[in-house]
């Protein structure tokens, strides 16, 4: 009910609270199982705390690729480098679709910034759902706290509580007694449990399931322990020592959990007496843990092994790892993991010796173990499936009894940048089915053997050394995604490449030192992506690309391509053909326009001087790309026929586009042949002069961009376009100062983004407050007039002048969270000896709408109380002349605190409390001599 998921009017949030391991993610998973099929894309981020062996800084960046690929398709991820240019192809490609997106366990803000950082990111009808434990870890989001205070609505908590006693004690009775109702006997002793451990369903497992597996006659015993705890010690304990454990273990330990006696071991010497009572021990996972003594096949039932030695100090460690061998009788024979990462070990340690006896060995985990230069003989793991040498930065060999582990399927190599090579023997694991070859530091030549051709199983390939070449045997795999990307000594491929014919996608992205491709490549009729980026080389396309038939992507982006052959238009599939900065390539051939799946275009910053007329054929295009073409003089009479809705961008372009002439001229049809485009981008068309009034027909119109123009009036007819949301006429240097009868006739009640930007328009139209839906509005003239009343849906106000405007009353402006209000910049520096201000009175600095998370203010003779601005993130203050700040004892949000040219401040009251705060800056306030400790 609180998820209305029939309902398309708005984005709704979800939040779902409480302690660990209640059912957050239970009942988030439910939810999403239950209704993903009333969306159109959907997305379960299970976890976004624990992404397994990732640094935390790439976390957030694994998880933006994550969303995308749910969402969009699997190459909608690609040259995405950091957060921030996820952010922006998660608000581009997803804010018209209706989406069901879980982000589970999240406890920073940061998370949601990233990942869900506003309900304007997602299409009407879409569903966020966010589990944390703490919703106090979200109390500060500033995104959220803005979009509540618009869309009060669309965001719901729903907290979970602990279960009634009653079906905690059915719980606890199906563990313990394997039945859902404890015998008449024990009831009594059931309810004391429960009511001490607490009703958490994991809590209640895993105690049920301890009393399970020991003898009734010490029941009474067990619980006289736990009682010797507190409650909530219970609960924490256990949380936390599970909270460790990254998202592959934590799903086995549920496994264990509910079955065997589990023990979590601290760092210390382990001896036969410390386990003598738990006979089933599966699970053991410690730091630094040591076997001493004789243990007497005790641990016969251990499968899975954790033990890291943290290198703090490489004598003591040595020493620990040395006393392995006063360890007896361990037989490890059913152990079915090994994790050692992270650890001081080589393959001279003493414990291989007990290791080697794991016969069921099915997982060994080696990562980032810094001290392991070669690989340890692991002949005698016959099941082995899995290898993770990953971050073992010294390894230089992989040992040739590789070869004798017949069931391998994933070898990890990935960060081992010592590595000299593969042995030959790893031609005999038939069932490898990736393999990632890392960048090697060492400058000799890598080279990949022959042997290669014999992985019958092998479908990723990723190669990033310096290889010259392939072996000729690749053409015998069956690989779906071949990556040589950044390979910049690679000359060519072999003309067996072609034998792929399950590849799906080819990466040769920074191959700088590819000439050709081979005509063998045309063979790969399966293949969707070919990424050719930064081939520096002039690496010219054969005729038989055009037989790729399935070509969905063709990246050439920043090639040395000159000529694109006319069989490219055989590519009916192709959706994406991006030739940005494509330097060397100055004509597109006829056959572009039988390229009928199109979507997207780019041709920026490209060097093409005319566009074939058969571009006006391409029904399916919605993106063409023409920012920067300096030598694109004149768009072809076709391309008005496109009929697809379309995004047009002739940003800093050379096309001559004077609608006066165009009107009476044959150069190009009439604009109203654009009536099907929805972005027009013209920033930067310096042969622009004027938009005819037939602009007015442009029905679907959404974004229109004419900065950096020379138009010099907004014409009337631009009121009729009523789907119009953003218009940027910033830095049109040459429209009238008063555009006042034009604007009156304006009725753009679907408007959210006004940029006037550095334009010399001095008057806001009066009836401004009409435009329903603005949102932003950005203003900066050398002079401009007094503005109007505002429309209360405004959120972002930025006004810069020379002169300032008397502003309008501001507190009915409830939305508005982000304002500036500033003067012109100068290029010399001076202190100020008296300010002007844009204030009508001094009373009305105090009524600022306390809904504002950003204010800068520029030449204010008074600044207001702060103490009720409890929202405020970022704070920036220019030229005032008072001696002190009011107190931001209770600014707990502000992160950012810029002060300038405050020639008399000699106190800043609070700044030692503010508690969030990032960024200070104070320049220009001679007069403060001292500040306080802000550690």
């Amino acid at each position: 009910e609180l998820l209305k998921v029939d309902s398309v009017d708005d984005v709704h949030f979800v939040i779902i609270y409480g302690m660990g391991g209640i059912g957050k993610t239970t009942l988030a998973s439910v939810i999403f199982n239950r209704f993903r099929s009333k969306f159109d894309y959907c997305s379960f981020l299970n976890d976004v705390n624990d992404v397994q062996d990732l640094p935390q800084h790439q976390r957030l960046l694994h998880m933006q690729k994550k969303l995308l690929s749910d969402t969009l398709d699997s190459t909608s991820a690609d040259g995405i480098h950091d957060t921030n240019e996820g952010i922006d192809r998660i608000s581009k490609g997803l804010h018209d679709k209706k989406v069901l997106v879980v982000v589970d366990n999240v406890n920073k803000k940061e998370q949601l910034d990233k990942l869900a950082g506003s309900y304007s990111w997602f299409g009407f009808g879409s569903r966020i759902i966010v589990t944390l434990r703490d919703r106090r870890s979200i109390l500060n989001w500033t995104r959220l706290e803005n979009d509540k205070q618009t869309q009060p609505s669309s965001y719901i908590e729903y907290p979970i509580k602990e279960m009634p006693i009653e079906r905690a004690i059915q719980l606890f009775s199906k563990h313990a007694f394997r039945r859902d109702t404890p015998p008449e006997d024990w009831c009594n002793f059931s309810f004391e449990v429960v009511s001490h451990i607490g009703r958490l369903p994991l809590t209640l497992g895993v105690v049920g399931s301890l009393f399970a597996n020991t003898v009734k006659s010490k029941w009474d015993e067990t619980l006289k322990d736990l009682k010797q705890v507190p409650c909530k010690e219970v609960r924490e304990t256990l949380m936390i020592s599970v909270n460790k454990l990254d998202a592959r273990e934590k799903q086995i330990f549920l496994d264990i959990a509910y079955v065997r006696a589990l023990t979590l071991a601290i760092p210390h010497d382990l001896t036969p007496e410390d386990i003598a009572y738990l006979p089933k021990l599966r699970f053991l996972r410690g730091d630094n843990i040591n076997f001493v003594g004789d243990f007497k096949n005790r641990l016969h039932n251990l499968r899975w092994l954790s033990l890291r030695s943290w290198p703090f100090d490489f004598l003591a460690t040595n020493l620990h790892n040395s006393r392995w061998l006063l360890a007896t009788n361990l037989h490890l024979v059913n152990l079915v993991v090994l994790d050692l990462s992270l650890s001081t070990i080589t393959h001279e340690w003493g414990g291989w010796r007990h290791i080697e006896m794991a016969k069921k060995l099915k997982v060994l985990n080696l990562s980032w173990c810094s001290f392991l230069t070669k690989m340890p003989n692991i002949s005698e793991f016959g099941k082995l499936e899995k290898l993770i040498l990953k971050g073992c930065l010294n390894l230089h060999t992989i040992d040739s009894s590789i070869g004798k582990v017949k069931l391998l399927n994933t070898l990890d190599i990935l960060g081992c940048e010592s590595l000299k090579g593969l042995p030959k023997e790893i031609g005999s694991l038939e069932h490898l089915s990736e393999i990632i070859i890392p960048y090697i530091m060492d400058p000799i030549q890598f080279q990949l053997l022959e042997t290669l051709g014999n992985l019958k199983s092998l479908m990723k390939l990723t190669v990033r050394c310096n290889i010259d070449q392939l072996p000729h045997s690749i053409g015998r795999l069956n690989l779906t995604h071949l990556d040589l990307g950044e390979c910049y000594k690679l000359l060519k491929l072999p003309n067996s490449i072609g034998q792929l014919e399950s590849l799906v996608k080819l990466d040769l992205n920074s191959c700088s030192d590819l000439h050709e491709l081979p005509n063998s490549i045309g063979k790969l009729k399966k293949l969707k992506y070919l990424i050719l980026s930064e081939c520096k080389n002039p690496c010219e396309l054969p005729n038989s690309i055009g037989k790729l038939e399935s070509l969905v992507k063709l990246d050439l982006d920043f090639s040395g391509i000159s000529v694109l052959p006319d069989s490219i238009g055989g590519l009916k599939k192709l959706e994406h053909l991006l030739l940005f900065e494509c330097n060397n390539l100055n004509k597109l051939p006829d056959s572009i326009g039988e390229l009928e799946s199109l979507v997207e275009f780019k041709l920026n910053f490209s060097r093409i001087s005319i566009l074939p007329n058969s571009i006006g054929m391409l029904k399916n295009l919605k993106h063409l790309f023409l920012s920067k073409c300096k030598n694109l003089y004149e768009l072809p009479d076709f391309i008005w026929e496109l009929d697809s809705s379309i995004e047009l961008d002739l940003q800093f372009s050379s096309v001559k586009l004077d609608f006066k002439l165009l009107e009476i001229s044959t150069l190009l049809k009439p604009i109203r042949m654009f009536t099907s485009f929805t972005h027009l981008s013209l920033s930067g068309c310096k042969n622009l002069y004027e938009l005819p009034d037939s602009i007015g027909q442009m029905k679907r119109l959404k974004v229109l961009n004419v900065a950096y123009t020379k138009i010099r009036t907004i014409p009337k007819a631009l009121g009729g376009v009523e789907t119009l949301e953003e218009l940027d006429a910033s830095f049109c240097l040459h429209l009238k100062d008063d555009l006042k009868d034009e604007w009156e006739t304006l009725s753009l009640t679907c408007l959210r983004i006004l940029k006037l930007y550095r334009s010399p328009i001095s008057i806001i139209p009066r009836n401004i407050n009409d435009f329903s839906s603005l949102q932003t509005l950005k203003m900066a003239s050398h002079r401009l007039s007094p503005l109007p009343e505002l429309p209360s849906s405004l959120k972002c106000l930025v006004v810069e002048a020379a002169e300032f405007p008397v502003l309008p009353e501001l507190s009915s402006l409830v939305h508005l969270h982000h304002l500036e209000v500033r003067k012109e910049q100068c290029m010399t520096f001076r202190m100020p000896n008296e300010v002007t201000s844009p204030w009508k009175d001094v009373h009305s600095i105090n009524r600022l709408p306390l809904s504002l998370s950003t204010l800068k203010l520029h030449t204010i003779p008074q600044l207001p109380d702060f103490s009720d601005f409890q929202s405020l993130s970022v704070l920036s203050i220019t030229e005032c002349l008072m001696p002190r700040m009011p107190d931001l004892l209770r600014l707990k949000r502000l992160q950012e605190l810029r002060l300038s040219d405050f020639p008399k401040l000699a106190e800043i009251p609070g700044l030692g409390e503010l508690e969030s705060l990032m960024f200070l800056h104070i320049f220009m306030c001679n007069v403060i001599e001292l500040l306080p400790n802000l550690s």
